[in-house]
């Protein structure tokens, strides 16, 4: 299959056990000293009281209780009620506490959040669309008082400042260096690409997020990257984690409990990471080389090399592997898969690709081939393998993903040439599905599916079946 799957690291300090969904296995990640909050996984949880109560079991290392934009003005008063009663009956123990609050431009709302939830053991308020640091300093009177008026110390409740809006991008290092409540910076990712009409693969969403961790970086915060809205798509997940990461980010917003499994699993410190740091730590000199082995490069090491050495040490945890099945999906079943495909049905895939010389180029140039390198007359066709991988890889992604073994194919026919200039998608259907449990009594599942290759013309270029155990 053609995707990337970039390697799982991570980040941060730790102060809570770690616990799947599906295995309730355990992670100890081994604590820092240091006392910076862990946000590795920021979790929004469901506003029912069901979903308060799952909290303890997917153990993110912050939970965000949420009465901004998703909650109507009528219902914020129970919604308050039933976030104070899950606060009060400990649903959130070993859990970092934030309130997003109302927008402090709704003066009413916003007191009325500070007021409910100051002194209630949170650790603090996460503050939405601020865009100038007048903004934070007027929240940091309202939650002041309050405070004071119930005896608590000065500064007991952290900000966490979600920067969303192309104004902020341009006051982001004034509005964090504002207060010294500002512990961490949340980079909104889907309200700034819906005022700055761009999308997450533009330039200007990168010059976007970047700055914000740079801003975060400057001004000492912890730095947490926005949602991925694509729900089960695991693999973009865990890669723009990874990305993210290697931006500077510490943590991610978690959407579900499969994302705070990867996200937890991504920004802790990674075997790689700790090797190369305690490689450099050893080294007494302050100039000096090291070599991981001689195949490899030797690479110089210098007092930078050694604070950032130092930084990842004292900032990251270590965590075991999280099972596979902890974030496999559903199995299939007569029903279908994942309850959203039918036997019979056909599905599209999500995309469509422009064939180019590269696409056969970089084919070629990867895989042994008994085709000519020049041929003038099938120069423009398409290698067979690579058409049928297209095929499959386009229509599955997800699925695949899911899938225990991939059986093999059967039936590849090719109807016309694939050639380059040609625009192609691909579509599948459901054949059968037959289902047994094994000698382990798990249940297993044999679906039989056929795929199509289609071009521009919505001409069949090629058609295989294809057999998978999930």
């Amino acid at each position: 299959m053609i995707r990337l799957i970039l390697k799982a690291k991570s980040v941060l300090q730790s102060h809570s056990t770690l616990q799947c969904k599906v295995t309730m296995s355990s992670y100890s990640p081994k604590r820092s000293s240091l006392t910076p909050p862990l946000m590795r996984s920021c979790f929004f949880t469901k506003k029912t009281r069901q979903g308060l109560e799952c909290v303890k079991k997917y153990q993110p290392d912050s939970v965000i209780l949420d009465l901004e934009d998703s909650v109507q003005s009528h219902e914020k008063p129970s919604i308050r009620k039933l976030y104070l009663n899950g606060i009060k009956d400990g649903l959130f123990s070993g859990v970092s506490v934030y309130i997003r609050s109302s927008s402090i431009d709704c003066t009413s709302e916003f007191i009325e959040d500070i007021k409910t939830f100051t002194g209630t053991g949170i650790t603090g308020f996460l503050l939405p669309k601020v865009e100038n640091r007048e903004s934070v300093l007027e929240a940091e009177k309202i939650i002041l008082q309050y405070e004071n008026e119930r005896g608590l110390q000065k500064n007991s409740h952290a900000f966490s400042i979600l920067i969303e809006t192309p104004a902020a991008y341009f006051e982001v290092q004034n509005i964090l260096s504002s207060s010294k409540r500002i512990s961490s910076v949340i980079c909104g990712s889907a309200d700034f690409t819906a005022e700055a009409l761009c999308d997450d693969h533009s330039p200007t969403y990168d010059t976007f997020f970047t700055q914000v961790a740079l801003a975060a970086k400057a001004t000492k915060k912890v730095a947490v990257w926005g949602v991925h809205d694509k729900l089960d798509d695991h693999i973009g997940f865990q890669s723009n984690c990874s990305k993210m990461k290697r931006c500077g980010y510490d943590g991610v917003l978690a959407l579900t409990p499969k994302q705070i499994l990867l996200a937890n699993q991504v920004y802790s410190l990674s075997h790689s990471e700790k090797d190369w740091t305690e490689r450099v730590l050893k080294k007494s000199t302050r100039i000096n080389t090291i070599r991981k082995s001689v195949q490899e490069s030797r690479q110089m090491i210098g007092p930078p090399h050694k604070l950032k050495a130092s930084n990842i040490l004292s900032s990251r945890v270590e965590m075991g592997a999280i099972p596979s099945k902890s974030i496999r999906g559903h199995a299939a079943s007569s029903k279908g898969i994942c309850a959203d495909l039918a036997i019979g049905e056909i599905v599209p895939a999500p995309r469509e690709v422009f064939i180019t010389d590269s696409w056969k180029t970089t084919w070629e140039s990867s895989f042994i081939s008994s085709r000519r390198c020049y041929d003038k007359k099938n120069d423009a066709c398409i290698p067979f393998a690579l058409a049928a991988t297209l095929a499959v890889a386009f229509s599955v992604s997800n699925l695949s993903y899911y899938a225990r073994v991939h059986l093999g194919f059967k039936n590849i026919f090719q109807h016309r040439p694939l050639l380059t200039g040609d625009r192609v998608r691909a579509m599948f259907r459901i054949d059968s599905i037959k289902s047994k449990k094994g000698s382990d009594s798990i249940q297993y599942s044999v679906v039989h599916s056929t795929h199509w290759l289609v071009n521009q013309n919505d001409e069949i270029v090629l058609q295989l079946e294809k057999i998978t155990m999930f």
